[in-house]
């Protein structure tokens, strides 16, 4: 073999080797557990700006008594959620809170709202995130299966005419909508769907461009066996659009037009997709997962509509 041929081999061999040690790397931080902060800096945190809105939220939560819940999934995680009591509840609005993040932070716009309606509220840690148990996040894959156990939890508890509403919102948005997908109890009246991607392997492929300045080929792909091989979940194996293909609810859908860590198209491809009653809500000074921050009359609104409509 010329020099030219082993330059070539030498060339070849170490890419692979730093495509795969990428790989890795976003593996181990993209889809296990993060130490989240309760604190918002304004140098690190997009809601700043909102500070005080989402510190009342916080703290009309931190004033409700609260009913601790422990659930354990289909595969074996204890899950932990809380639960706030509605008197003379018309029924109860599941709240599955985004990547890496914080219901009470990511909720703290509405869920008050939601409790005044009328609702229970049902506020899970989803798994490897707080409370709960889980070594890896699955972006929808395995937190759409527990949203049917959380379901089934509240059905256990008010019965199975008491109506119940999904609210998802970022990743949480889509576990919800891929639960839509699945089977769901016929109390099941309608989901809120604020700024879901459409897969996971779109979302990773968006950030690894746009925020990681890094190849998709080979590095999503890489990522993606060692998925399948380590935590037993494929990238491509659940679908927003393939789901709500299936759905049967209506939808409420909320998207910002200056989202760009989900970005609009994602939203605009949910909601073409739902063949259910649907409506769409774009709120187009808003970031990622700030539509009720920057439009919070008319995101409660519709909310409040929505849930009028289809919560009897």
């Amino acid at each position: 073999m010329n020099s030219w041929g082993i330059a070539v081999i030498v060339v070849a061999a170490l890419f692979i080797f730093l495509a795969v040690g990428i790989a890795i790397i976003l593996f181990r931080t993209a889809f296990r557990r993060l130490v989240q902060k309760h604190e918002l800096k304004p140098e690190e945190d997009v809601y700043y700006d909102y500070r005080a809105f989402i510190e009342a939220g916080i703290t009309w939560y931190e004033d409700q008594p609260v009913e601790e819940l422990w659930m354990r999934s289909y595969d074996g995680l204890r899950l932990y959620g809380r639960l706030i009591l509605r008197e003379g509840a018309k029924g109860s609005i599941l709240m599955m809170h985004g990547y890496h993040g914080e219901a009470l932070k990511d909720f703290a716009a509405s869920m008050r709202y939601c409790y005044e309606a009328g609702y229970n509220l049902l506020i899970p840690d989803q798994r490897t995130h707080g409370i709960s148990e889980g070594r890896y996040i699955t972006f929808g894959v395995r937190e759409r299966r527990d949203t049917l156990g959380w379901i089934a939890q509240l059905n256990e508890r008010f019965g199975g005419e008491s109506p119940v509403f999904l609210y998802g919102l970022s990743m949480g948005c889509s576990t919800v909508l891929m639960a839509g997908g699945l089977a769901l109890p016929a109390n099941v009246k309608g989901i809120v769907a604020d700024c879901g991607y459409t897969r996971p392997w779109d979302i990773c492929a968006h950030v690894l461009k746009t925020r990681m300045r890094l190849p998709v080929f080979p590095v999503l792909h890489i990522a993606g066996l060692i998925c399948w091989l380590v935590a037993g979940f494929g990238l491509r194996q659940a679908s927003v659009p393939r789901a709500l293909k299936k759905n049967t609810r209506p939808v409420l859908f909320y998207h910002g037009g200056k989202d760009d860590f989900v970005p609009l198209w994602m939203g605009n491809a949910n909601y073409a997709n739902c063949l259910a009653e649907k409506e769409q809500i774009i709120v187009e000074d808003a970031a990622h997962a700030q539509c009720f921050l920057v439009e919070p009359d008319r995101c409660l609104a519709a909310l409040g509509a929505f849930l009028e409509k289809y919560g009897n």
